[in-house]
């Protein structure tokens, strides 16, 4: 994992959902996490004793939010939500970027939600790809601009920034008059600061519904907690 502070431990979490003032019990969701941290989103204050949920700066915290300017991929009406704080220079988010694809493919209930997280203190040449990624979702190609970046990992300059510009077609007029301009960055920071008010702690950073994650998660713990929020969800419909 791409990292601010130390490392977290695994976790194993358990979920109890509260609708209409009736508890439902649900079935327990206990899956081991390398390097990851399962956090429940709650309006009720942390137990100190309760090992599996850490406090997070006070009793409450609050969830991502999906501005106008922010890439997405799938249907945008899924009522799975997944917010990625990722940086382009990360070599977890690469794994996990790859995953991510795969499971809105499969999974049309699920909508990606991309958030700039670039951890320039270990990157310092990340900003510049973040924007350059932005400029090329300003002609409809982010995506396939962000999986040219993951697939450059390592070899990032200017070069090479515009070597993808030509590679996928884009114009390079508009795409240079974008990454030179302000605007980007100041689109970027507002994803950064939005992370840090969420205490992400690095990157990958995963909210999948009502749960955090951070770190990486494998194929199979990601289709465990995406196909859990899909019965979450059912459940509340009942």
């Amino acid at each position: 994992m791409n990292r601010l502070p130390p490392s977290f431990a695994p976790v194993f979490g358990v979920i109890l959902l509260v609708a209409g003032g009736i508890l439902y019990a649900f079935y327990a969701f206990v899956v081991a996490i390398p390097r990851s941290q399962v956090r429940i989103n709650s309006a009720a204050p942390y137990e100190s004793s309760d090992p599996l949920i850490s406090k997070v700066g006070g009793p409450t915290y609050t969830t991502p939010q999906l501005r106008p300017d922010n890439f997405t991929l799938g249907n945008a009406d899924a009522p799975v939500k997944i917010f990625e704080f990722s940086d382009f220079s990360c070599p977890y988010c690469k794994t996990m970027a790859s995953s991510l694809s795969t499971a809105v493919a499969r999974h049309p209930e699920v909508q990606l939600i991309w958030k700039n997280f670039p951890v320039t203190s270990l990157h310092p040449e990340s900003m510049l790809a973040h924007q350059a990624a932005y400029c090329a979702g300003e002609q409809n190609k982010f995506w396939e601009y962000h999986d040219k970046l993951f697939e450059a990992q390592g070899t990032f300059s200017r070069e090479t920034f515009l070597a993808i510009v030509q590679a996928l077609g884009l114009k390079l007029p508009s795409f240079t008059a974008c990454i030179d301009d302000t605007a980007p960055r100041q689109l970027i920071e507002a994803d950064i600061q939005e992370g840090n008010d969420l205490n992400i702690d690095g990157t990958p950073y995963l909210f999948i519904g009502d749960q955090q994650f951070s770190g990486v998660l494998s194929d199979e713990e990601l289709e465990q907690v995406i196909n859990f929020q899909k019965q979450l969800i059912q459940a509340t419909k009942k």
